[in-house]
């Protein structure tokens, strides 16, 4: 512990003001899009409503963290999500629902 404090105290010997966050735009890292795929403004519009799923609570200690990834032919994504104290069955078995509704809706277009 006085080890991480000393590290602590140097730090803030050499820069005793950190520097305010930059911003960086999603567009600075949007890669250009073949007709095939879908936009990544839209996957990441499915990925923050995916996330706003999985916030099961507010407590800072059940912290959801989601990644989604397409495949190389980019025919199908898939989704991975992860938390601090592990994901709770219930929640998976809803998340699993959802999905076959996606799959169903994206082969029949009902």
């Amino acid at each position: 512990m006085q080890a991480l404090l000393e590290t602590f105290v140097l730090i803030a010997m050499l820069n005793p003001e950190p520097a305010l966050p930059s911003s960086n735009t999603l567009d600075d890292y949007l890669p250009i899009e073949d007709d095939a795929s879908f936009p990544l403004r839209h996957e990441r519009k499915i990925v923050d409503c995916l996330a706003f799923l999985f916030a099961l609570t507010d407590d800072p200690t059940k912290v959801s963290a989601l990644c989604l990834e397409r495949d190389a032919e980019r025919s199908a994504c898939t989704v991975r999500v992860a938390m601090n104290t592990g994901v709770p069955r219930e929640c998976l078995m809803s998340f699993r629902k959802l999905a076959r509704a996606l799959e169903n809706v994206a082969k029949t277009g009902k």
